[in-house]
């Protein structure tokens, strides 16, 4: 198990179960809504995530063209799990866990949009864009496996 939290403390929530390993997103978007060069994020099923506290407290915010979402405490603008388009699986901002999730990140996307002032480092395979088709859907099946 581990936990996870907002930067005030308000909102608070803990994964019991199996987790992806984190991946990195370099788009304009991604840069906006953390504030940073990149957003980490690792995903979990549904069914592990639970809410300690506070999730009254979360704000959502669905850009115009309704394809793209941002979840964030209302009090301090941390940016909040939010669940999949079909409910089954979690999205988690990494720098919101209290607790080591002992896993690496194993992929950069959209890379070709990613901060001139950004040096991406370690070994993992970055992209230009988003996953190609095939390894996207390998990746979705391994994570819907995990939320089984």
């Amino acid at each position: 198990m581990i936990s996870g939290s907002c930067l005030c403390g308000a909102v608070r929530f803990q994964i019991d179960g199996q987790y992806s390993p984190i991946g990195q997103c370099h788009c304009y978007k991604c840069r906006k809504v953390t504030g940073a060069a990149a957003e980490a994020a690792l995903f979990t099923a549904a069914t592990n995530l639970t809410w300690i506290e506070g999730q009254d407290q979360i704000v959502k915010y669905v850009m115009p063209d309704g394809h793209w979402k941002s979840d964030f405490c209302g009090t301090c603008g941390s940016p909040m799990p939010h669940l999949s388009a079909d409910g089954e699986l979690y999205w988690v901002p990494a720098g919101l866990l209290d607790d080591d999730p002992e896993v690496e990140v194993t992929v950069h996307i959209y890379v070709d949009g990613k901060a001139s002032w950004e040096t991406i480092g370690g070994d993992a395979p970055q992209f230009p864009g988003d996953l190609p088709a095939t390894q996207r859907q390998a990746i979705l099946t391994q994570l819907k496996q995990i939320a089984q």
